[in-house]
């Protein structure tokens, strides 16, 4: 503050007063003096002044309020019964089956959670599903002005229809988007596994499965035993779940349908349902009803045979001779190709049980090419590692060569080329092409290379070249069903065989009826989504549902049923 020549310079400071109990107001004062007289400046230093009309000082430590009635003291030491006691001093054995390594950081996925009260306040303009027979996963589709992009995971449910999926596919228009999802376990069903079980019940291999996919189970199947040999065939969990299954719409009255609801993992056997649901009074248009007149009739072809017969005891005799069109010619020995002939050279063809060992190429022109293929074993699985390949250029000397001038081979203008191969995991493999020690290029690819072909493939491989059944037979009709069932057992066999008579010239009733729910206030007087998991009772009879295509919208909610039944 200043008055004329005179001012005043003051120093803060702080003074703190602590009391035990109760509170403290500090009211700041300042006092100063104004004396205008001199002419000259005039410092004033002081500090904050406080009277306190009494003092106390206090010294404590921590105290603690223990609200029983008196001090309860406890010491004592663990005590541990044991009934019997010994000592075992061994080697701890850990086999390892598979090894990977993923360097990542951590991923938190929050889904889009969605009901049908929240569809308005959402921007939901419609929803639709699509139940399948015979299909693992259902077709799911959506309109919403609020964009979901690729990838994202959707999860609700409409009414007891549950649902959890991924985004794979958008198309927009204006502010509208159109979504198409699939299974959130998507990447584990098309993952590459390795079965080590030779030969195990259903009710396992389902078991497994579930585990795997981190799914609960809910089955309700016979226990039957495949009669395929799955070890290493490495195929994906939707693979092994149609080899498992797929055969049973042979017998479509007894097929059996896998899906997912939830965290759910469903496998249910027609016929086994434990519910039946009452579509009769609901509100629906007129139906539509189709029906024909089946033929199971079948004959066997195994002379000793009385009934259905299990796929592993019918494999065709591989094939064995030559096919010729002009100047090409193939050979081949036990189902696989040894000889090859065209306008331009020979190739012959060994192998090392089950697998290509070595190509041998000769031209006419004189060059040749020599290919080793070498494989490496992983446990119980095998896969190419290597291909050394060798050749040489063309002589020139205007001559017509022939596989016979052994000169060729050792001709030294050629090319060495040798590739790599290594299993990356997760089915991915990585290859590397060496060109006379010097590196020409790598690349990723999925499928194993060299991988041994499947039973099937290799069976109608097979009976493609010309192969036939060791007791095939002129057969007086053909069947309309095939009885080849690949599952062991001669009690299972025989129920089939019954099942395949009990169809013979039953009339199949296929009924196609569209239900509307009427909406008040946002709430439909339907509140159930037909599913696998029942049977349908309509009109007094019993169907199975095979198709069930929902449409959802906030003034709509539309079921087309396509059920099935058989009688006669």
């Amino acid at each position: 503050m200043e008055s004329g020549d005179m001012s005043i310079k003051l120093k803060p400071a702080v003074c703190i007063a602590w009391l035990p109990f109760g509170r403290i107001h500090i009211k700041s004062v300042i006092y100063a003096t104004v004396i205008p007289v001199f002419r000259q400046s005039v410092k004033v230093s002081g500090d904050t002044s406080r009277k306190v009309t009494s003092s106390c000082s206090v010294h404590a430590d921590t105290l603690r309020d223990i609200r029983i009635v008196k001090q309860i003291t406890v010491t004592g030491d663990t005590q541990r019964r044991i009934g019997r006691c010994g000592t075992v001093l061994v080697d701890t054995k850990r086999t390892l089956v598979k090894q990977s390594r993923i360097v990542a950081d951590t991923k938190i996925e929050i889904p889009h959670t969605l009901t049908y009260a929240e569809f308005k306040e959402r921007g939901i303009r419609s929803f639709s599903v699509t139940l399948g027979e015979l299909s693992l996963s259902d077709n799911i589709q959506l309109e919403t002005v609020n964009l979901l992009p690729i990838g994202s995971n959707v999860q609700g449910r409409v009414m007891d229809y549950a649902f959890r999926f991924l985004i794979e596919e958008t198309s927009q228009r204006s502010i509208v988007q159109s979504v198409k999802g699939t299974y959130s376990k998507d990447s584990l069903l098309y993952t590459a596994i390795h079965i080590y079980v030779e030969r195990a019940k259903v009710s396992r291999y389902a078991a497994e499965i579930a585990a795997s996919l981190g799914l609960r189970l809910h089955r309700l199947t016979d226990d039957f035993t495949p009669s395929q040999n799955f070890e290493g065939s490495g195929m994906t969990y939707h693979d092994f779940i149609s080899a498992l299954f797929g055969w049973t719409a042979k017998l479509p009255q007894r097929q059996i349908n896998v899906f997912i609801r939830g965290d759910t993992l469903h496998i249910i056997q027609r016929g086994m349902e434990e519910s039946v649901i009452d579509i009769t009074n609901w509100p629906h248009a007129q139906p539509t009803v189709e029906r024909k007149l089946l033929r199971s009739v079948w004959h066997s072809s195994h002379n000793d045979s009385t009934g259905a017969h299990n796929e592993e005891d019918t494999s065709p005799v591989p094939f064995t001779g030559t096919i010729s069109f002009k100047e090409i010619s193939r050979t081949y020995s036990n189902g696989f190709l040894v000889r090859e002939t065209n306008e331009n050279g020979y190739s012959t063809y060994s192998y090392d049980g089950e697998y290509l060992a070595e190509k041998r190429t000769h031209n006419v022109d004189g060059s040749t090419s020599r290919t080793d293929y070498t494989y490496a074993s992983t446990g119980r699985d095998v896969y190419l590692f290597k291909e050394w390949e060798r050749t040489t250029e063309a002589v020139n000397d205007g001559k017509k060569h022939t596989e016979y001038d052994w000169e060729d081979w050792s001709n030294e203008k050629g090319t060495e080329r040798i590739t790599y191969h290594a299993p990356l995991g997760y089915g991915w493999y990585a290859t590397t092409v060496y060109v006379d020690g010097v590196l020409e290029g790598s690349s990723l690819s999925q499928g194993k290379p060299g991988g041994k072909a499947s039973l099937f493939t290799i069976e109608q491989s097979n009976l493609s070249l010309g192969a036939s059944y060791a007791s095939d037979d002129a057969l007086p009709y053909s069947s309309l069903i095939d009885t080849e069932f690949p599952v062991v057992g001669t009690d299972y066999l025989r129920a089939l065989t019954r099942e395949i008579e009990w169809l013979n010239r039953k009339t199949q009733e296929t009924v196609t009826v569209e239900i509307r729910a009427r909406i008040q206030n946002g709430v439909p007087d339907i509140d159930h989504i037909v599913d696998f998991t029942e049977r349908i009772r309509f009109e007094g009879y019993e169907y199975f549902l095979q198709s069930n295509t929902v449409e959802l919208t906030p003034r709509l909610l539309r079921q087309t049923i396509k059920m099935v039944r058989w009688y006669g």
